[in-house]
């Protein structure tokens, strides 16, 4: 199983978590390939992280990822997941297993 890691900025707009994050055979998570992956969420930062859809807001609650909490997700390639935060801005390490 290849593993890869990736980190993100989380601002108080919906960021693309996954968007640019390629496989090991180069393959963006957008692509049509349908390969079961997971990823390991980790706020890294000191805000909470809302996640959900592209229409995440801090007034639409997603779901909350408190500072130092994990999650593990399972993903294809064409699943997505959006972050965004209520003030300042939270950074976000990714593991991706499976890619």
């Amino acid at each position: 199983m290849a593993v890869a890691h990736s980190t993100k900025t989380v601002g108080t707009t919906a960021t693309s978590l996954l968007a640019g994050v390629n496989d090991a055979n180069r393959q963006p998570y957008t692509s049509k390939n349908e390969t079961a992956r997971s990823v390991v969420l980790t706020n890294a930062g000191s805000e909470t992280v809302l996640l959900g859809g592209p229409g995440v807001t801090s007034s639409s609650y997603g779901y909350a990822l408190d500072p130092a909490a994990s999650m593990t997700l399972d993903l294809t390639s064409t699943d997505l997941i959006y972050a965004v935060v209520a003030a300042n801005t939270s950074t976000v390490r990714m593991l991706h297993l499976g890619v």
